[in-house]
């Protein structure tokens, strides 16, 4: 089974996916951890967000990564950078090279054929923005994440703040309403709910009630699995 998890930045997806994997005791795939990684290679090669330079780093750089229960690393050149692809300015090149074909098209292979490999060993959780309109049309359960702009910002905010970075509440709403643009305006698989996704506003709610949401749906759906 594959629970695809969409929705715009700052909406709770990852975290959402994270608790939801743990109770199935599902393999997760971050989508967006594969962007990012791309990003980084282009921050640390001093490049600028165009087709010729997405082929040449696409060649020259190797992304991969390891889907496990509960968590997923992703891999640049052999070296773990979960944690690098978390910051501020890698997010915002992910979400400029996401907008390019040939990155898309290099990143949805890898994600399907992650998904051909966990889809029934032992199951799926998948979340990013295009999910369940391109990656995996097909899956089982799809789930589109909303809430305002103010609110997504708020709660980036107090994650930047709680890890000692500095930020401006004004910056960090400024970021999110480009990437939300950024994003639903794109040419290649832009951010838009799926015809037979059920949305879920995520303003008031915590992380807990999302996650218990998301598992009942599963759990009508058939999952077996549940721990």
């Amino acid at each position: 089974m594959i629970v695809a998890i969409d929705g715009p930045a700052g909406s709770g997806k990852s975290t959402t996916a994270r608790g939801v994997a743990r109770c199935l005791d599902y393999f997760l795939l971050h989508s967006g951890a594969f962007y990012r990684a791309v990003g980084l290679a282009f921050l640390r090669r001093g490049l600028r967000s165009t087709a010729e330079n997405a082929a040449f780093v696409l060649g020259a750089d190797t992304i991969v990564m390891e889907c496990g229960r509960r968590e997923a690393r992703i891999y640049l050149n052999g070296e773990d950078v979960t944690g690098e692809v978390g910051l501020p300015e890698v997010a915002q090149m992910a979400s400029e090279v996401a907008t390019l074909a040939i990155v898309r098209k290099r990143m949805v292979a890898q994600q399907r054929e992650l998904g051909k490999r966990h889809r029934y060993n032992p199951g799926l959780v998948v979340d990013g923005r295009d999910i369940g309109t391109k990656v995996f049309p097909d899956a089982e359960l799809k789930i589109f994440l909303t809430a305002p702009a103010k609110v997504r910002a708020r709660r980036r905010f107090a994650e930047l703040d709680s890890s000692g970075r500095q930020a401006s509440f004004a910056e960090v709403l400024r970021e999110i309403e480009e990437r939300d643009r950024r994003d639903r305006q794109r040419a290649i698989s832009p951010l838009v709910q799926a015809a037979d996704a059920i949305e879920l506003d995520t303003a008031g709610k915590s992380i807990d009630e999302q996650v218990a949401f998301v598992v009942a749906l599963a759990r009508e759906r058939g999952q077996l699995r549940i721990v």
